[in-house]
């Protein structure tokens, strides 16, 4: 026979699983709803480790936090389509034979014109073989050295004004340094003539494949005259437009050797100051002067 004693233990015990089920119940629930379960990240949800899983792969597609493509090690803000180095892997980057680098110093988080322009240029990079866009983090923002004194020495970084951008050829002790305009059309043509072959910025595309044709099969009269009838007939309301055959003519006179020639000549004025008109208006004729760059290198590839 029960006695109440018996009964007391017996409804202690239903209690206390109908509580435990309870619990279970509401922490699939939360689970579910995204809430505190010890897998939820925040009070909304999200990541496991506590951080929004959104943001997060934003921030893995831009490359923040020296990700950006694979040098490992870099702290602060690499620009889509760069890679980050550090004193453990520059050395092994750059010394890849055959391959070309263009290396950005500078501090973690940067700012200004060139970098503006840097954010243009990296992604352009990305179909561009054999070469690569590389940023390395000189120093934090308060003033500690990440590189120690290895790079910093070496290239003789610190005691520079402005930490420069350099472009390897082959190796670690063959490269040279930009100090034209911080333009992304001054530095992809000054790249084109150093041998890169970037593609061009801010052109039109069906002139730039009339541009292709014209170099491929022979530039005539007669093709820089059906130049300037499509450019009157379909873009007379773009003035960039006007470049092509004006250049084309040039070309005519000079030979090809013009487009890499009057590119270092612009390269020079865009430093120097001057009305933004005209800075806007020298800054279309290069980027221009690039497709056809980019023409010649093709035909020449192609012999």
């Amino acid at each position: 026979m029960f006695c109440s004693k018996h009964v007391f233990v017996i409804t202690g015990l239903l209690l206390f699983i109908h509580e435990c089920s309870f619990a279970s119940a509401s922490d699939a629930v939360d689970d579910e709803e995204g809430g505190t379960g010890p897998f939820s990240g925040d009070e909304e949800g999200g990541s496991p480790y506590g951080g929004d899983e959104e943001e997060d792969d934003l921030d893995d597609m831009h490359g923040v936090g020296g990700g950006g493509g694979g040098g490992g090690g870099g702290a602060g803000h690499v620009a889509l389509g760069a890679i980050s180095l550090s004193n453990y892997t520059f050395d092994k980057w750059i010394s890849l034979a055959s391959y070309k680098f263009f290396v950005k110093f500078d501090v973690a988080y940067p700012y200004g014109d060139l970098q503006d322009e840097w954010e243009k240029l990296a992604p352009m990079a990305q179909n561009v073989s054999q070469f690569f866009i590389a940023e390395v983090v000189v120093e934090l923002e308060d003033g500690v050295e990440v590189n120690d004194d290895k790079l910093a020495k070496r290239y003789n970084l610190l005691k520079q004004e402005n930490l420069p951008a350099m472009l390897f050829f082959n190796g670690l002790e063959d490269w040279t340094t930009y100090t034209g305009p911080n333009v992304t059309e001054a530095i992809t043509s000054w790249l084109r003539r150093k041998g890169v072959k970037m593609p061009s910025a801010g052109t039109i595309p069906d002139l730039d494949d009339e541009v292709f044709s014209s170099i491929k099969g022979g530039l005539t009269d007669a093709r820089v005259e059906a130049m300037q009838i499509l450019v009157d007939a379909k873009f007379a309301d773009e003035k960039k437009a006007a470049w092509y055959p004006k250049i084309m003519r040039k070309m005519r006179e000079k030979g090809t050797a013009y487009a890499d020639a009057e590119g270092g000549r612009l390269e020079k004025l865009l430093t120097g100051s001057m009305a933004e008109e005209k800075r806007s208006d020298l800054t279309d004729k290069l980027s221009i002067l690039g497709v056809f760059q980019e023409a010649i290198g093709k035909g020449k590839d192609e012999l």
